[in-house]
């Protein structure tokens, strides 16, 4: 091969080579541009590629280990930017070394432990700010006393709390014990007031269907009476020994149970006519009337008492009696009219007393008057009325 044939292949060779250069060179600059304008480390990875097809091999090396680089840095850039965006979710300073974060979750998770113990924020304070112990209840310090940053304080404050329940005990006033016995006798009165109505109401429905059908012997509506606690026997005989007594017991009684609504004086005149009331099917159904419109109020008490006892935890307050007074003020109205107008009726069936009589028997002049006038002047009622008990016109 002559020098000059030598001398051109060479110079084709370089020129090649130069060309190559280039090539390669622009091939890598746009790839590199390309890869660095790119955030996605899959991405980056894929340029690779793009060397490994458009760059002599002699020339991927450097530009390969360039984006390898550039891909681990971004990797750990995102690893580093995801854990500090954790630390600070959950309100950590990922400037803050290690253990100073270690500590401040610690002592986030413990509030959150007290907060969950607490139902919610405690007086409207931030979750990591202090709590009043004074104002939690023994159950929550209790709970709070297993959970580190209140442990102490919690088991302090159910501490001072035994004391002072203890010293209260020791010198609990004289008046305030008087304030809760008083209150255990009114609800032991009203648990048995309740418990009396429930027993004789069957009697009482049962006399009442008797008498409202002419069918209730009087003796038998004594003995009954007396034996439920309402001595008829002693009220149908005002010369006896026992009549005021017992008279007084049932009209204090009475007003007992209808405070306000009835007056003693309202009562004593019905007393009175309890023997003439018992000498008539009407007279006797008043009397047991009187006797169930009594229970009724006691079942409203109970009702007043439970209601009372479920929304204070089982507990009597010191003011039951009035708290029981005010919420059985409509059924004491209620019942103490139905009350008031039996004494009204009652007064005038004494005043124009009606009976029984031997069937057949005529009747006189004033007695038709009296049936005249129970039946308020209904002239037709009244003469069914006295046809019932056995008079003729």
């Amino acid at each position: 091969m002559t020098p000059s044939f030598l001398a051109a292949q060479q110079a084709g060779t370089n020129f090649s080579n130069s060309f190559r250069r280039v090539n390669d060179e622009n091939a890598i600059e746009s790839i590199l541009a390309e890869a660095m304008k790119s955030g996605n480390p899959e991405e980056l990875h894929n340029t690779i590629g793009k060397i490994m097809s458009n760059v002599s091999p002699e020339r991927q090396g450097p530009a390969i280990q360039y984006i390898q680089n550039m891909h681990k840095n971004l990797v750990e850039k995102q690893k580093l930017e995801k854990q500090n965006k954790a630390y600070s979710d959950i309100g950590l300073n990922p400037n803050l070394p290690e253990s100073i974060n270690k500590l401040t979750y610690e002592e986030q998770l413990n509030n959150q432990r007290a907060q969950s113990i607490l139902g919610g924020q405690q007086n409207n304070q931030p979750s990591t700010g202090p709590f009043n112990y004074n104002d939690l209840t023994d159950e929550q310090l209790t709970k709070l006393s297993g959970v580190k940053g209140h442990a102490e304080p919690s088991k302090q404050a159910l501490k001072i709390r035994a004391e002072e329940k203890k010293n209260q005990s020791r010198f609990e006033p004289e008046s305030d014990k008087i304030e809760a016995k008083r209150s255990a006798d009114f609800a032991d009165k009203i648990v048995n007031e309740y418990q009396g109505a429930l027993a004789s109401e069957p009697r009482l429905d049962q006399m009442l269907i008797g008498a409202k059908s002419g069918n209730l012997a009087t003796p038998a509506m004594v003995k009954t009476m007396d034996f439920l606690g309402i001595p008829l026997s002693v009220f149908a005989n005002p010369l006896s020994e026992a009549y005021e007594k017992n008279v007084n017991e049932y009209i204090k009684g009475v007003s007992n149970y209808f405070p306000g609504q009835i007056r003693n004086a309202e009562i004593e005149p019905y007393m009175k006519t309890i023997p003439t009331l018992l000498n008539s099917d009407r007279g006797k159904e008043i009397i047991i009337e009187n006797q169930k419109i009594v229970n009724d109020q006691a079942k409203a008490a109970y009702k007043a008492y439970k209601d009372i006892l479920k929304e204070n935890n089982g507990k009597k307050p010191r003011n039951l009696d009035v708290e029981i007074l005010d919420r059985t003020e409509k059924s004491r109205l209620e019942n103490g009219e139905k009350l008031r107008e039996n004494f009204i009726k009652a007064i005038k069936i004494s005043q124009f007393p009606t009976g029984k009589v031997q069937k057949g028997t005529r009747i006189i002049p004033n007695m038709a008057l009296n049936y005249l006038e129970m039946a308020d002047g209904d002239r037709k009622l009244a003469e069914e009325n006295a046809k019932k008990d056995g008079y003729v016109f």
